[in-house]
């Protein structure tokens, strides 16, 4: 299989290890993504969903420290509410699996996760639908 770097293979892992999902799509009026946590450490890693380049490196009061990567091929991944700045700047190749960040809770948010999800030419898409095996991750 050709690797091309910073261009995604199409196939996205979980983001964080031991994955429950504590808020699906659309659990709240207004929700377009999914709320992952790691069931063992709710301060844990967070991984690449695929392979990349890092388009923002950032901080707003709703997102908190989030990341964006661009996987090269319309798609893009959004990791948000880091515990701290990500120390991957923006513009580095990432691979899929590579770490970004530490899940945690800055910006809007009521406990440590990870808000998730995956774009399209800018539309957001649920990560359940098509790229993610979200049964039974309650």
């Amino acid at each position: 299989t050709l690797v091309i770097p910073g261009v995604g293979t199409g196939t996205y892992r979980w983001p964080v290890e031991n994955v429950i999902i504590s808020c699906y799509w659309g659990c709240y009026w207004g929700h377009q993504a999914i709320d992952i946590q790691n069931a063992y450490n709710k301060w844990d890693k967070i991984y690449a969903a695929d392979r990349g380049t890092v388009i923002e490196n950032a901080y707003n009061y709703i997102s908190g420290n989030y990341v964006v990567i661009d996987h090269g091929d319309g798609y893009t991944s959004y990791y948000g509410h880091m515990i701290a700045p990500s120390p991957i700047p923006a513009g580095s190749v990432v691979d899929k699996g590579d770490y970004i960040g530490d899940i945690g809770m800055t910006g809007r948010a009521t406990g440590p996760h990870v808000h998730f999800y995956i774009a399209y030419n800018g539309t957001k898409l649920n990560p359940c639908n098509g790229f993610l095996d979200c049964s039974g991750m309650h």
